[in-house]
């Protein structure tokens, strides 16, 4: 179940209660699902209640759309009062906490029980590779161990394949501990604030054109838009037609993706050799695409 834009709350006890301030209570009574919670809320979601609940997982980390972030101090203490889990799914967000002047966004992160992110968004390594961080080791240890014959667990010593699910794998961390060093810490905080700086400046590009809306706030590294065709007409279907005409061009490659029941461009800037020059000549692809 979905609460605002990515609080997820799993494990409902019937009876159990949601109250959200100006959205009232929902109760799990009377509902097989709360997508559409967050628009009841009427987008406040700075005040909440959660009763009988075990499990909360929290976009914290950025949703992967508009880039928000979950009221993490707020959610966390609701949680606390029922002993509830909370997970941070930070899949590129949480790196802002590298940032000093990004890290506000992330306040309260350290209250949660586990989190994870991906080294392959913003470290830019290769696909499945990411992190994981559990506050309680055994419960972590409990989750990820299985139990064979030819698997000999003792308990004092735990090994590597007792962290993740898979049992063989290649040397994910390697590339990650290069990306790292490489970096350094002042060199991920630059690459973390360039990145912001530049979907920025996308969205000021694209949004003076006519027939071009940027439908989120643009506090991290993603950019939604959407295009409404010359004259009128279905702007869902004009949007794709714009994303579909510049990955044919080869100028740049973004993909699609449906918000509040709108279909939208997702801009997501995150390599890390990406320039001002490189996003000035996708804007004006993207609005030569639009001009038809």
């Amino acid at each position: 179940m979905l609460l605002g834009d990515g609080i997820t709350i799993q494990e409902l006890q019937p009876g159990a209660s949601i109250t959200l301030e100006a959205g009232g209570d929902i109760s799990t009574d009377n509902i097989s699902s709360i997508d559409g919670v967050f628009a009841l809320a009427g987008g406040n979601i700075t005040t909440l209640a959660i009763d009988a609940v075990d499990f909360v997982s929290l976009d914290a980390g950025g949703n992967i759309n508009t880039g928000a972030f979950d009221p993490m101090t707020e959610i966390a203490d609701a949680a606390a009062e029922r002993g509830a889990w909370v997970h941070v799914d930070g899949a590129f967000g949480l790196w802002a906490a590298a940032s000093p002047t990004l890290r506000h966004l992330v306040a309260g992160v350290e209250r949660a029980d586990s989190w994870a992110t991906d080294a392959h968004k913003w470290l830019n390594s290769g696909y499945d590779c990411g992190f994981v961080a559990v506050r309680d080791r055994e419960a972590h240890r409990a989750a990820m161990s299985a139990t064979a014959a030819y698997l000999m667990q003792d308990a004092a010593h735990r090994d590597n394949w007792e962290y993740v699910l898979d049992s063989s794998r290649r040397a994910r961390g390697f590339i990650v501990y290069a990306a790292l060093r490489s970096l350094g810490r002042n060199g991920v905080r630059e690459m973390i604030e360039r990145c912001c700086r530049l979907a920025r400046r996308m969205a000021e590009r694209l949004g003076t054109a006519d027939g071009v809306e940027i439908l989120n706030d643009v506090v991290l590294n993603q950019v939604l838009v959407r295009f409404t065709p010359p004259g009128g007409g279905d702007a869902d279907a004009f949007t794709r037609q714009v994303m579909t005409r510049v990955q044919d061009g080869g100028e740049a490659w973004m993909g699609g993706t449906t918000w509040h029941g709108m279909g939208a461009m997702r801009i997501s800037v995150s390599n890390w050799s990406t320039t001002e020059a490189d996003i000035d000549r996708t804007a004006d692809a993207i609005l030569r695409a639009a001009a038809g």
